[in-house]
């Protein structure tokens, strides 16, 4: 009975080990922190450039309608 509960304890010891070892969450946290900071950039570009690229894009239009495309 108590070689059992050994080798129990090992294997658990070892999964918890390997489990502690292992770097796959940490790529996903760092995968995540990536693209929040990507979404910030593009937030932020948008926000930045939005006035600006309305009234561009209102100058193109009229001018296209003006020219009767």
């Amino acid at each position: 009975m108590m070689t059992r509960i050994s080798t129990i304890a090992q294997r658990t010891a070892a999964r918890w080990h390997a489990f502690r070892a292992s770097e796959d969450g940490a790529s996903m946290v760092e995968y995540a922190l990536l693209a929040a900071l990507i979404a910030i950039v593009v937030i932020a570009g948008v926000s930045f450039f939005g006035t600006s690229l309305d009234a561009k894009y209102d100058d193109i239009g009229s001018s296209l309608v003006d020219a009767g495309v």
